[in-house]
């Protein structure tokens, strides 16, 4: 497995911005098994990892007014 950078942004624009300004060399992860598989494998080669759990706005699933889910 190839090093990587791990970063934890705490905010959805914060994360936005790390993803545009490395392009195809970062993925998200949030959870992340079926993405250690592929950084095991050899399959993927991303030089930052942007970790999702400290972004508030992101966590659960809830009902908006007008039913849909957010």
């Amino acid at each position: 497995m190839t090093a990587y950078d791990y970063v934890e942004p705490e905010s959805v624009e914060e994360a936005v911005d790390l993803l545009a300004s490395e392009g195809d060399d970062a993925h998200l992860i949030a959870g992340g098994a079926s993405l250690l598989l592929m950084l095991r494998q050899g399959l993927l080669t991303p030089s930052r990892l942007v970790g999702l759990r400290r972004i508030g706005a992101l966590r659960g699933i809830r009902a908006a007014d007008d039913g849909a889910l957010e």
